[in-house]
């Protein structure tokens, strides 16, 4: 599964959404790809010649690198969907939007100017889009489309997507990647991946505490790009083990089905058919597959004397009928082995939960 972060176009800072990515790295774990426009690759980059978010923007940049260093980034060009003709229907459908939205949700939705150039804003929930921001939500959706990839839209984007499209165009594609992110949260916590020394550049003046009244600025300025770039390779490192690569299957099949039944379903549901098929793995390995074990064991020790036997008498159907005990006590281990390998990930998660509630125990002491 690939993601489409961010849009196309030319934006001024801010205006390309990453913190979808930034808020919940899990998504580094479950996107199979990430792929940039090479627009936004090019605002990435000057991005981190911006001084007011100088920290923040070198954070961001530095991601980018070491994904590309694990092979999960990928560079397209748009040019060839996003023709001048398509992006003047996108442009009706934003003066659409400005007009009948805010008739549609009188009560969540206004219209507006902006002060500096007149341009016509929306307010959803009291947040604000500009004409940028929706052309580029539009252009991510068409291009996720074309490209078969999901898209790794924030909570902000997705609150304008929900009014514009309704929940039951959009809920299903936003409550897997909210499963995804429930689940892998078990292995990783869901918290920012970078240190708040890089974030204090964008939310500093929003919050109660920040690096302007802190003494260890000094500190935290030598050591937040180490910080960083452990975390992400701890992130990305879980990537290349078998269990990560089975649990996202198993979300697929299952919201695979969920689809397909064409019913309207969260990411709560999604979790709840997870958690089923885990215990049910989970009770099949500790009871059945070590009882079947134990016969087969018994089975191969009891084969045994039977081919020396056969060898020994020189009775050919002696040594056939040990060899076909044999050969099906293999068959039977190849397929516990295979079972054990197939949902080693139900171990996996156990032993991630455990460490967890672990770690809160130690804390709360």
């Amino acid at each position: 599964m690939g993601g489409v972060e961010g849009q196309t176009g030319k934006c001024s800072l801010g205006c390309f959404d990453i913190s979808g990515l930034v808020n919940h790295p899990s998504s580094l774990i479950w996107s199979d790809t990430i792929i940039l426009t090479d627009k936004l690759q090019e605002d990435i980059e000057n991005f981190t010649k911006s001084e007011t978010q100088k920290y923040y923007s070198t954070a961001i940049c530095r991601i980018f690198e070491i994904a590309k260093e694990y092979n999960i980034v990928k560079i397209k060009n748009p040019d060839s969907i996003l023709i001048p003709d398509l992006m003047e229907k996108i442009n009706k459908e934003l003066e659409l939007d400005y007009e009948i939205l805010p008739k549609i949700y009188p009560r969540t939705i206004k219209a507006g100017k902006d002060v500096n150039s007149s341009e016509n804003i929306i307010f959803v929930e009291n947040e604000e889009y500009c004409k940028l921001n929706v052309q580029q939500i539009y252009a991510s959706l068409i291009l996720a489309k074309k490209w078969n990839s999901e898209l790794l839209f924030s909570d902000r984007i997705y609150n304008y997507c929900k009014y514009k499209f309704g929940l039951s165009l959009f809920t299903g594609k936003h409550e897997k990647i909210k499963a995804f992110d429930n689940i892998f949260n078990i292995i990783i916590p869901d918290k920012p991946i970078m240190p708040f020394f890089a974030m204090n550049d964008v939310i500093g003046n929003k919050v109660k505490y920040s690096c302007k009244t802190c003494d260890y600025v000094p500190s935290c300025k030598s050591q937040y790009l180490k910080i960083l770039e452990d975390n992400v390779h701890s992130i990305l490192d879980l990537r290349e083990k078998d269990e990560i690569q089975q649990i996202k299957g198993v979300i697929q099949d299952i919201t695979g089905q969920l689809e397909q039944a064409e019913t309207q379903f969260d990411y709560r549901d999604i979790i709840r058919e997870f958690r089923t098929k885990e215990r049910i793995y989970n009770r099949d390995l500790k009871s059945a597959f070590p009882k079947v074990k134990r016969f087969t064991n018994i089975a191969i020790y009891a084969s045994i004397p039977a081919i020396l036997l056969g060898q020994a008498t020189g009775l050919p159907l002696v040594s056939y009928a040990a060899v076909a005990s044999a050969g099906i006590t293999t068959a039977t281990k190849e397929l516990i082995d295979y079972s054990k390998s197939k949902y080693k990930w139900v171990g996996f998660l156990q032993k991630a939960r455990k460490k967890n509630a672990m770690e809160k125990c130690t804390i709360k002491k």
